[in-house]
């Protein structure tokens, strides 16, 4: 794998592994700028100010540098101090009406794991609940303020998502409901009874609630950074990872989440997250372990591939060239360019509904697909002609988004 020297820096100083930071005295005051502009792109910043100082490192970092990385750290204890507190008062709504619930992803590891919200950014608020407990909690949302970003079908939702839309509230972030942790297309086979029964109790602030086993967390972290987030969460995913390992070393039992790994059919995709952890950021990943993991005839390639996905701000912000009309675009056939135009014209109800904020069963539904093609009409005219032009801007855009398109292509195959 190839990574740029300020990747490779980087690394070095967040690794779980002590001996990965050997020769950190090498970094010349030079190397900061790059290394400080990747921890910004990667939402590691607090992080990296934090191992700074742990590593005695801060006389070595130029002042300019070291203020940026404080800033950062400082403006996301303030944040973080917020979220907290808007968790609780979920929390409380929830619990008054005795509503089991398990925190996943950023809000549990943030309390739970990094023991420190300062030193992991989150955009959202993800709460796991059982399925007949959930129109309960939608009503303690609504009384709470929280409104869904879009109109939705209880019912239907669930059919196509493993969450409802997200729930907002002004100064606040979104909270995501979710009754699964898995789309109902996915390939996987999660018990989510299983689950249930094998999750523990743990203290948050004042408040009790569940908490997920250490070995369905760290699969189900594998699941959404690889399949899910297609490694878009990039390093800090992996470093979630690293974490959970340290922070459940004596508890994990790993001939079971090999065999766990198996029964949820994420073996493959579990050996391709947890090497990458191993190898970038010296997880304590057991060598037996990923031998035992490692599929047959597997391409090291696709390791290649996901450090691409996790070191690239690829297409970040674009919203003017997609893959789809990038390869409407560039392809030759009329045919296949009317195939493309179409299937985004008639995306599902669902996705019509979460573009266009009205119900799925709404006859408003058919209405909203005449404005998409005007959208669509527009929008991939006057691009077309820009790129068509050569708008220098564009066609690296285009480039950027053809190449990660055929990226993502390649491990899709690649992760089951």
């Amino acid at each position: 794998m190839n990574i740029s020297p300020a990747a490779q820096q980087l690394c070095r100083i967040l690794s779980f592994d002590p001996q990965d930071r050997t020769g950190l005295d090498s970094v010349t005051p030079g190397d900061w700028q790059p290394m400080l502009n990747l921890a910004l792109q990667q939402n590691l910043a607090p992080l990296l100010y934090q191992h700074i100082q742990v590593l005695g490192m801060c006389d070595a970092v130029p002042a300019e540098v070291l203020i940026s990385l404080r800033n950062q750290y400082l403006h996301n204890a303030a944040r973080a101090m917020g979220l907290v507190r808007q968790f609780e008062t979920i929390l409380a709504g929830l619990n008054s009406a005795h509503i089991p619930i398990i925190p996943i992803k950023g809000i549990y590891l943030v309390q739970m794991i990094y023991n420190n919200a300062s030193l992991r950014n989150m955009s959202d608020i993800d709460i796991l609940l059982q399925s007949h407990d959930v129109a309960r909690a939608v009503e303690i949302f609504h009384t709470l303020g929280y409104q869904p970003v879009r109109p939705y079908n209880l019912r239907n939702e669930f059919k196509f998502h493993r969450h409802l839309p997200a729930f907002s509230k002004s100064g606040s972030i979104p909270v995501e409901v979710h009754n699964a942790l898995q789309q109902p297309s996915d390939p996987f086979n999660i018990d989510l009874a299983a689950l249930w029964s094998r999750a523990g109790e743990i203290r948050l602030g004042n408040h009790t609630v569940n908490s997920l086993h250490p070995h369905d967390l760290l699969l189900y972290l594998c699941i959404n950074l690889a399949f899910h987030d297609l490694f878009r969460l990039g390093l800090r995913g992996l470093y979630d990872l690293g974490a959970v390992i340290a922070h459940f070393q004596s508890d994990l039992d790993w001939d079971e989440l090999y065999q766990r790994s198996l029964a949820w059919r994420a073996n493959r995709l579990v050996y391709i997250t947890l090497s990458l952890a191993h190898v970038l950021l010296g997880a304590n990943v057991p060598a037996e372990f990923l031998a035992r993991l490692t599929p047959p005839h597997f391409d090291e390639a696709v390791f290649s591939i996901c450090t691409d996905f996790i070191f690239s701000n690829t297409n970040q912000g674009n919203t003017v060239v997609t893959p789809e009309l990038d390869r409407l675009i560039k392809s030759p056939s009329f045919l296949e360019k009317s195939k493309i135009f179409l299937s985004r014209l008639f995306v599902s109800r669902w996705e019509m509904a979460n573009y266009y904020k009205v119900r799925p069963d709404s006859l408003k539904i058919y209405w909203c697909y005449l404005l998409r093609l005007i959208y669509l009409a527009r929008s991939y005219i006057t691009t077309g002609m820009n790129l068509s032009r050569g708008d220098p801007d564009l066609l690296a855009i285009s480039n950027q988004v053809g190449y990660q398109d055929h990226l993502q292509k390649v491990l899709r195959e690649n992760l089951i």
